[in-house]
């Protein structure tokens, strides 16, 4: 059964994906930061991290670039219900292969997404030139 994470600051959203993750057949956990979050990753495998960009800790592009550059083999999938949120992925969305979906998400269209990441090859960085320092 495949391990998925999801981080969001409001909880009822992460509370309500998790659970259409759960009823889809996946074993999901919900958090309500990036520091939970890394707990989590540093304490078990997770197949995919679905993580909100805006929040007030760790945004989610930082605990994307931490989850790739500590667990390559994590799919990465923002979400963000902010229209600026693109200028801050201009360029490394692409380059390290995170996809982002605006909120709010429909369930369907969550599942395929899922799904679709889920049945990709784990990426694996070659080195970490490429990688930008993230906060811890």
């Amino acid at each position: 059964m495949k391990t998925i994470l999801v981080v969001d600051d409001e909880v009822v959203l992460a509370d309500t994906l998790s659970a259409i993750l759960q009823h889809s057949g996946y074993q999901s956990i919900a958090v309500y930061g990036a520091a939970e979050a890394q707990q989590i990753l540093r304490e078990r495998t997770v197949d995919l991290l679905i993580s909100d960009v805006m929040m007030p800790d760790i945004n989610g592009f930082e605990l994307a670039i931490h989850t790739t550059r500590n667990h390559p083999d994590t799919r990465i999938l923002l979400i963000s219900g902010n229209a600026a949120t693109q200028e801050l992925l201009n360029g490394g969305a692409d380059q390290y292969h995170f996809e982002l979906l605006a909120k709010p998400i429909p369930p369907k269209q969550l599942l395929e997404h899922v799904k679709e990441l889920l049945a990709r090859s784990p990426l694996t960085l070659n080195g970490d030139a490429n990688v930008p320092e993230s906060h811890p």
